[in-house]
């Protein structure tokens, strides 16, 4: 669950436990991340930091979920941010920040679902929730 420290990221993964799931939330929130971890308790989730505009992040986030988990059966894409400001102060710097995570993170995801099988990862099922793709001012 990429953005899954809070929000509707948070909601799904609460859904997701209440359902007998076992969720791995990513996010870069790390307090935020591990206290849902508290509350959703240590059997049913796990928290791993995650940029989803990082590949080595990505890398180490799949590893620890396989090595806790096994292999990876889901993905729900979830990350995002919007970038609240006037028009005129809004920099390049923010607007491709809110295009890395928005739009460039999600696209490979699915991809990075999986080193160890990746076959598999292909088929298997990856959710789009949604968050606005481009900044608000």
């Amino acid at each position: 669950m990429t953005g899954g420290a809070r929000g509707l990221g948070a909601a799904h993964a609460r859904r997701l436990v209440a359902e007998d799931a076992k969720v791995v939330i990513g996010d870069v929130l790390v307090k935020e991340g591990q206290a849902l971890v508290e509350e959703l308790g240590a059997r049913n989730a796990l928290f791993v930091e995650l940029d989803v505009t990082s590949e080595v992040s990505w890398t180490a986030a799949v590893a620890r979920t396989e090595e806790v988990y096994g292999k990876v059966t889901g993905l729900v894409n979830n990350a995002g941010l919007v970038h609240r400001c006037p028009i005129e102060e809004l920099t390049e710097a923010d607007y491709r920040r809110v295009i890395d995570v928005n739009e460039i993170g999600v696209f490979p995801a699915p991809r990075r679902g999986s080193a160890t099988s990746s076959r598999r990862a292909r088929r298997s099922p990856a959710a789009r929730t949604g968050t606005r793709t481009s900044p608000v001012c």
